[in-house]
Formats: structure tokens, sequence, C-alpha cells
């Protein structure tokens, strides 16, 4: 039997200890945890919003305190999403939830503040509160979708359930300028009918899962969706969306070959034993009622290795960066071969990069005793590649940097970040001797916020340091992780962009000095471009519409010139 990797593998919070020679130490300036209430929580997801609060979604059992507010579950594994400050303070929190196990995998949030959350529940019902219950179409056995929304006041307004007689899920969301939602997964159902919109699986009988990308309005209507799968399990693991409305997706195929539109991708393993990893492209944003347009896709694996991409990045240029992990032979990305895992290890871990023409441009992996599971990866504005998940086993090397625990008994959670150039520049791991993780991963400055959960343990926890930890029961955690700067080269420092009016509604003057660039580039919360004006050769000044944009915090960037606009 194959066996098939998933992001619900467990997440384990690894710390990341001693920083090699020449890097700033990476130290833990605070860490949120769940207070003592016998209850138990994760954290599945997490974005930030245009005040650098940070927003999270997870799981709670039984009954928790984040802040101020209790939350108790139904009786089986409830869902909750909340918010926190860029301190770590909690802000709000609220749940659904009912008498199964219902999970969220993926959360947004706009630029006004709404939450958008996606995820799966197994209950016969999934109440948000009493604003809206959704019920599920199959088994109390199997997952249906949910997609649902809070406003910035914490309050639900909007949930849309969509389903089958089979397991149905989503991995991946994105929102855009629009607040339209991208939502992307796998389906067993024999059909997924979205509004007036229907997929069908490629087993008629529902034994093996297909992809499906989706888009739901707004207003919470279906407009948009495609499928890709052949006669074996093919699973989306991630998603991201640039400005332009381009839903890139990573993820696994099992199937003998898979259609993308007009590519097709082949199994290097001809007896479909093990299973590739994959990277594609879609276009969306076509008339109602139509579908996505694939416009690229690529593989990566060897012919006796279980290859998977769990999650993907995307910079401005179009280049994508995604982390993931193989297990059993070589693996072959492009024109780079990884080594096969020593003898008795179940998985190493690796990044590789790939140019928006579609070419496999770098491919670097780690190695470890035991496991590691990258889960998330996050990039900075220069390029370099910050990933996290869980690690097993006393040792785990990643190039020079060593991430040894002294007595490790369970699972760490591990942050660790890979050069442009292909090099590993620091590593941490912390955690105690049960099974802690790490599920997410948000770059701001120089620090890192991480989220995760850990453990219940009985030793002290390892790599935090003298930070608080209550470790009677799993716990969900936030930290910010700081100190990620290259001593050898230091942090980098963009010139002030001078830009009037600020806050502005419809025209802004840039005043550019030395450092300005060919184009003025704007980017939402996410980091994602939202608007590009072309800069004339030796300008002084450059205006900026801004017309169009919803109100909030956008960054506004030229060459090494920077700043921050509000826009009402």
């Amino acid at each position: 039997m194959k066996r098939i990797l998933t992001q619900g593998f467990g997440a384990a919070l690894c710390a990341l200890l001693a920083a090699p020679l020449g890097l700033q130490a990476q130290t833990w300036q605070w860490l949120t945890t769940q207070p003592r209430t016998g209850g138990t929580s994760q954290i599945t997801a997490s974005a930030l919003d245009a005040s650098g609060n940070i927003v999270v979604a997870g799981t709670i059992s039984g009954t928790v305190v984040l802040g101020t507010t209790l939350l108790t579950s139904a009786g089986g594994q409830d869902l909750f999403v909340g918010r926190l400050s860029p301190s770590g303070t909690w802000l709000q929190a609220a749940s659904a939830g009912g008498a199964a196990s219902d999970y969220p995998t993926k959360v947004a949030v706009d630029n006004m503040g709404n939450i958008v959350v996606t995820g799966r529940f197994a209950s016969p019902t999934l109440d948000f509160g009493t604003a809206f219950t959704l019920t599920n179409a199959g088994p109390s056995t199997t997952n249906d979708i949910f997609v649902a929304c809070l406003n910035a006041a914490g309050q639900w307004t909007q949930a849309i359930g969509v389903g089958g007689p089979g397991n149905d899920e989503p991995r991946g969301l994105a929102l855009d300028a629009a607040g339209r939602a991208t939502v992307a997964g796998f389906f067993l159902s024999p059909t997924l009918t979205l509004g007036s919109l229907t997929l069908t699986n490629a087993s008629a009988a529902g034994l093996s899962a297909d992809i499906f990308v989706a888009r739901l309005s707004a207003a919470g209507q279906w407009t948009e969706a495609v499928r890709a799968g052949g006669i074996d399990h093919d699973n989306i693991l991630d998603l991201v969306q640039d400005a332009a409305g381009t839903a890139y997706v990573a993820g696994i195929f099992t199937s003998a070959s898979v259609a993308f539109g007009p590519t097709t991708l082949t199994n290097a393993d001809a007896s479909r034993v093990t299973f590739d990893a994959f990277v594609a492209k879609l276009t969306l944003g076509g008339a109602a009622g139509t579908g996505g347009t694939w416009t690229q896709a690529v593989r990566a694996g060897g012919a006796q290795s279980n290859d998977q991409f769990n999650a993907l990045a995307v910079d401005g240029n179009g280049n994508v960066v995604v982390t993931g992990l193989y297990q059993g032979g070589a693996s072959t990305i492009g024109t780079t071969t990884l080594s096969a895992p020593a003898p008795g290890v179940n998985y190493d871990p690796l990044v590789a990069r790939l140019s928006a023409g579609g070419t496999w441009t770098q491919a670097v992996r780690a190695t470890s005793s035991s496991l590691c599971y990258p889960t998330t990866v996050a990039l900075d504005t220069d390029g370099n590649a910050t990933i996290a998940g869980q690690l097993a086993g006393p040792t785990a090397q990643f190039g020079t940097v060593a991430l040894d625990h002294p007595n490790s008994t369970g699972v760490d959670v591990f942050v660790a970040r890979l050069s442009t150039a292909g090099v590993w520049t620091y590593g941490v791991r912390a955690g105690g001797n049960a099974t802690d993780g790490a599920n997410n991963v948000i770059l701001t400055g120089t620090s890192a916020i991480v989220s995760g959960f850990i453990g219940a343990t009985a030793s002290g926890p390892f790599g935090f340091g003298s930070l608080p930890v209550d470790a009677s029961s799993t716990t969900c955690f936030v930290g910010r992780l700081g100190g990620l700067v290259n001593a050898t080269t230091g942090p980098r420092v963009r010139e002030p962009l001078s830009l009037a009016p600020n806050p502005a509604r419809e025209l802004v003057r840039l005043h550019l000095g030395a450092a300005a660039g060919p184009e003025v580039v704007v980017t939402d919360a996410l980091g994602r471009p939202v608007r590009r004006v072309a800069v004339p050769a030796h300008a002084s000044t450059a205006m900026l519409d801004v017309r169009g944009l919803p109100a909030g915090v956008y960054g506004v960037r030229c060459g090494a010139a920077g700043g921050r606009l509000v826009v009402e």
C-alpha cells in the first residue's frame, strides 16, 4: 500500500539551537501559550493583518482561555480563529464546531481586517455560533469543506460548505484585493459541486483523490472551478496567488500521468509505487461559470523515492521556492540529484527554486538521524528562504549548521534559513520530550513569527530559555524569534521613501532619492504586488494612482527605498 504524506502529519515545535560562527544568535523574544485550563489546543495556520497583528487558526478540545476569551469545544475537536497584537497579546478569539473533528487548514486576512478561514469538518453539523450552521453531505466518518469569514470585530459573517459522500479537503487559500477567495485541495467524492459548477473525479467510484482549484466571490458565490488528476491519489498541499490573479499550487501525484491543461506530467516510477512532487500555475479571473486555465506544470522526484512539496512561496518576479521532503531513494529535481537518505532515516527535507519560466534552478537538502518534516516556507526581501517544521532524532545537519538535542525522546520544532546561493545560514531547534511542532512561519523585519503547538511533557522545554511554557497539556503557541540576520552582510536597510499625501485617496507624489529603481511597486498586507508604476530614467519624482485600491495599509518600494502608505 502506498503511504501518502499530508500536512496533517502533526506539527512539532523545534526551537533553533545556537547559530554557527559568523551569524548573529537567534533568540526567542516572546512566547504566548494557552494558560493551564485542562483543554488542549494547537495553531494550524497564520497570517498578518495590515496593522501587523497576527491572525491564527487552529483547534481546541475541552475548555481553553485565549486572552480574556473562554472557548469550549462542542464535544469533539473544534476550530478557532484568533488575533494577537504584534507583541503577542490575545486581542480576540472565536470558535466553531460540532460533535466530531473539525480542522482549519488555512487562514487569510484582507486590508480591512476581515478574516477568511478554510478547512475540513467531519461533524454532522458545523455550528458557527448561532449565526450559521453547515450540514455534512456524507456520513460522519467523512470530511466536507468549509469556508467562513469573520469581520474585524471577530464576528462570523459568512459560512459555506461543500462536499459529497467521500473525503473532500482544502489545503490552500488566498485572497485578492477584491475579497475573492481562491481555495485549492483534493476531493475523493465522485463529484464536487460548487454552486452551479461540478467537477468530476477521474475515479468514478471515489477510490482516489483528484485536485481542485476554485474561486469564491466576496458575496459567497462560486464563480470558477477546475480539476486535475489521474486514476490514483493526487493532491494539492499549498497555494499562493499574485496580484494578477495567477495561482501557484504544489503537492504530490501518484497517478502514472496527470494533465494540467495542455501539460502532462509523468510519474518517474512506472509501477506507481512511489509518488512524485509537482508545481503548477493557473490563471484565474475568467468569465463567471468557467474554470481557470492551467498555464504551467513541472514535476520533480526519483523512480525509487517518495517526493512531496508541502509549501511554496513566490517572489515579485514569479520565481517559486518550494519546501518538502523525500524518502526511499535519490530524488531528481531538474538537473540536480539529491542523494538517498541514510538507511533507517524516514525523510530528509529539501528546498528547491523554480524560475518563472518553469526551470529548476536550485535544489538543496538537509539531513537528520530520524525525520525532518518541513511544513512551511517564507521569503525575505532578498529571496532567502526560511522553513520550519518538525525534527525527530538527536542530530540533524543543515549544511554546516548542526541542530542537536541533548536528550531527544520526542519531536522538536526547527527553523532554518537557506540563502539564495543555496547555503544554510542559520538553524534553531526547541522542544521537550513529547511531540512539538511548528506549522507556520511569517517573516517580519529581522524576526520570524512561528506558531504551532507544544506537547505535554515531563521535562522542561528545551531551546526556549527562560520563556514561560505550560507543559501540562498540549498547548498552542505563537513566538517571535529574533536575530535572523547574517552578520557578514548585516541587515538590509532601505532608504526612506517620501510619500505625500499620506494617507491618500487618489494621487500620491513620490520623491525619489539616489537609491530609486526603475519602477514603483505597491504591495498589500501579505506582501503581494498590487500595483506597479514605471519610473523614467533620472526622474526625481513619480506619481502613484491609488484609486481602486481597498482602504488599508500598503507597502511602497522603489529600488532600495521603501515606505508605508495608508489608503483611505
